[in-house]
């Protein structure tokens, strides 16, 4: 039996995805129906979207500073209140979608010729699905009702 075969019928769905760099790979997405570039990162612990964008796009957000106990300084980090996000017609559940300014992480990769990101999606999304990479064929699963 084939991975994709196995993998399909253990309830995940296979998004096809471009190396971008090692532990970095990117595919298209959508929130709330806008078209986002996305770039996976195992190495980032949190999924997150680019506070330009959220602005743009009138996401309600909450600052994060204004909690207790807040490590941050405000203006920092927000978490989205509310967000339709989608990756080739699945919508992942994590905890939080959070916000921050991305573009000193954009223009260091960008040195590396990677392309600009608008989602940097985290472990808290892969690991809430269960999710393999196959770099061989180039898909990211993950499974479904989790």
């Amino acid at each position: 039996m084939s991975f994709n075969t196995a993998s399909y019928q253990n309830g995940y769905v296979q998004i096809p995805f471009t190396k971008i760099g090692v532990c970095h790979f990117s595919m298209e997405g959508s929130i709330n129906d806008r078209a986002v570039s996305i770039m996976v990162n195992v190495g980032a612990p949190n999924t997150v979207v680019d506070l330009d964008l959220a602005r743009d796009m009138n996401l309600p957000m909450m600052d994060l500073a204004l909690l207790p106990n807040a490590t941050s300084e405000p203006g920092e980090i927000y978490q989205v209140q509310s967000a339709r996000f989608e990756i080739a017609n699945f919508f992942p559940k994590f905890p939080a979608l959070l916000a921050m300014d991305l573009s000193p992480l954009m223009h260091s990769l960008s040195l590396t010729g990677t392309p600009k990101v608008d989602i940097i999606v985290g472990m808290d999304m892969l690991e809430g699905h269960d999710a393999v990479v196959d770099y061989g064929n180039k898909l990211l699963c993950l499974r479904l009702g989790r």
